[in-house]
């Protein structure tokens, strides 16, 4: 867990660590990475923060992991790039863009939310929920979540005149951002404000979590209705 500005997580160093071995070419394809025990030695850690740096890394295709031999590098795989527009980027250079706040607020975080946010448990964070409109229609649906410790003036921000995830970028340049993109159904909330009718509830749901040096800063939750949205992807490489 991270408890001081600056300070990596103990598994992402270890990832980062066997990620430098890979592509230094150090470790090839192929190759047998260090056992949880012989990482968590070397890096002074449990067993449990050494096997989740090698569950991620075999999560991202980076390893794949065999009962009773290890970890092993395997070969990167070519994958289908996937575009999806940034509805609100649209909005506001049509001059169409609008935000409601439905809440800004802070409060003391649970084991869950504290893992969750990669800090230590009844810390403090912030909470935003956001209704952003193009033209008066109801367009995303966010919720993000947000460590006080690094952007301790969040609160005090009028989202009406700048979007939570612009001021991040503006006050707090991200090292690394990452995606999960999913189909979700929207909840009651989401479908009164999104406006959905009860066959359109299918929604686009996009996670993204906003890195500092490996310190999370925030993790939004954005919701689309779905029928506004089509993936397109360019499967030309995978299929060499």
């Amino acid at each position: 867990m991270v408890s001081i500005i600056g300070k990596k997580p103990q598994f992402l160093l270890i990832k980062h660590y066997i990620e430098d071995r890979i592509s230094s070419g150090i470790l090839a394809v192929g190759d047998l990475v260090p056992s949880e025990n012989q990482l968590a030695e070397r890096f002074s850690v449990s067993r449990m923060t050494a096997r989740r740096a090698l569950k991620e890394l075999a999560d991202e295709g980076s390893l794949s992991r065999s009962p009773g031999l290890g970890s092993f590098v395997t070969k990167p795989s070519m994958q289908p790039s996937v575009i999806i527009k940034d509805a609100i980027a649209t909005a506001q250079a049509s001059n169409g863009y609008q935000c409601k706040v439905l809440d800004v607020s802070s409060f003391r975080t649970n084991n869950a939310l504290a893992q969750q946010m990669h800090i230590a448990s009844d810390r403090y964070i912030f909470k935003g929920v956001f209704l952003h409109f193009d033209r008066n229609k109801p367009i995303q649906y966010q919720e993000i979540l947000v460590n006080s410790v690094l952007v301790p003036a969040f609160i005090k921000q009028n989202f009406n005149k700048i979007t939570a995830d612009a001021y991040l970028k503006w006050i707090l340049p991200a090292t690394s951002t990452d995606y999960n993109i999913s189909a979700a159904v929207a909840n009651e909330d989401q479908k009164h404000y999104l406006e959905l009718l009860e066959e359109d509830n299918a929604c686009l749901k996009i996670v993204k979590r906003h890195w500092l040096d490996g310190v999370l800063v925030s993790n939004s939750v954005a919701v689309h209705a779905g029928q506004q949205y089509q993936l397109v992807a360019d499967v030309s490489d995978a299929q060499k």
